[in-house]
């Protein structure tokens, strides 16, 4: 138990850093799950302790100090003993639900940090999306203007690479809140279908982008080859 109550304070200590809420989401489930493990441990703790010092063998006991003369105060030992179960038990339950709160508030804080990641890939589709229409509309026959889409959807290659380190951890941060219990994501659904949107129109824009650099850069040849001509 002091190795994880160490580890809780460690978790505790960066709780305010929003950087790796992630990871620290993915360790309190981990530490969590280890020591509900050693609960057995405590089980069999008690069991063990409980037949020691039944009845029969309590008695036995008794005879063989009274026979051999030995100083021995059973019912201090066993109040001891009892004592240090009922305490160790009641640190496991404190230390139990100190986990469960902090994975709580994690998990919360995750999904706000999810939502706001998502609203921002949102805004930032939605712009880019309109644009792009805006330019597909236009005909382009006037080389300057060839020239600067040419920059445009390159400029845009690299927002889109800019933006994929979010998308990542927007996926992820939905990967790690779905392993959590339905009291820490409110709507499951909602947030599944949102990442599953968010990806898609990620993927369109980048397929699209490229299939438009690809004509833009054709079109550009064929311009070139017709000066030279």
């Amino acid at each position: 138990m002091i190795h994880f109550e160490k580890e809780l304070a460690k978790i505790k200590a960066g709780e305010i850093e929003s950087k790796s809420l992630t990871f620290k989401v993915k360790k309190q489930q981990f530490l969590l799950k280890d020591f509900q493990f050693h609960k057995e441990d405590l089980r069999h703790l008690r069991r063990s302790w409980k037949s020691v010092f039944d009845a029969g063998f309590h008695l036995e006991i008794r005879n063989a100090i009274q026979t051999d003369k030995i100083q021995i105060d059973l019912d201090a030992i066993s109040q001891r003993v009892d004592e240090t179960v009922e305490s160790t038990d009641a640190r496991f339950n404190t230390l139990q639900s100190e986990y469960f709160e902090l994975g709580s508030r994690l998990g919360r804080k995750l999904h706000q940090q999810w939502q706001e990641k998502a609203d921002e890939l949102c805004l930032w589709l939605e712009s880019i999306e309109k644009e792009r229409r805006m330019v597909q509309l236009e005909t382009i026959s006037n080389p300057e203007i060839l020239q600067q889409e040419l920059e445009n959807i390159t400029v845009l290659h690299e927002e889109i690479s800019e933006h994929e380190d979010a998308l990542e951890k927007l996926q992820e941060a939905a990967k790690c809140l779905l392993s959590l219990s339905n009291d820490v994501v409110p709507n499951v659904l909602q947030l599944r279908k949102t990442t599953a949107t968010i990806l898609q129109r990620f993927q369109r824009l980048h397929q699209g982008a490229s299939e438009e650099k690809r004509k833009l850069e054709r079109t550009n040849v064929q311009e070139e080859d017709l000066k030279d001509s």
